[in-house]
């Protein structure tokens, strides 16, 4: 019974994207896509789930063309991957890439001279 309960939960979850209705025995959903007018207006006052829900639609939506997309559908991909309030929180800014490249050129300037210094020793070394 579980076995059959899972395989029709997944046949739901597959068929729910399509926006087809599915019904199993007893069981049927039909998925409704997610209201997205005024996204970001609504963002913060919308519960986990709903704003997860909203970033999976539109990561499902994306993978088609782009022109099928409704302008709200592009409006709110576009807020929910570049101006959320959350992501942009946690982005870091360039300190990290600036601390790495400043780490690497040091090791790199450091590592040539110390070549250049044993290279000018060994060769004083070897010549006499």
């Amino acid at each position: 019974m579980k076995r059959e309960l899972l395989k029709c939960m997944s046949k739901i979850r597959v068929l729910r994207a399509l926006e087809h209705s599915v019904s199993c025995r007893n069981y049927s959903a039909v998925y409704r896509p997610p209201n997205l007018h005024d996204l970001p207006r609504r963002w913060l006052t919308l519960d986990y789930d709903t704003k997860d829900e909203i970033r999976e639609y539109l990561s499902w939506q994306m993978e088609e063309q782009w022109p099928v997309m409704s302008r709200d559908e592009m409006k709110a991909a576009y807020f929910v991957n570049y101006e959320d309030p959350q992501t942009a929180q946690q982005t870091t800014g360039p300190f990290p890439y600036l601390f790495m490249r400043l780490l690497f050129n040091i090791t790199l300037v450091g590592t040539v001279t110390l070549s250049l210094i044993e290279y000018k020793n060994d060769r004083r070394r070897f010549t006499s």
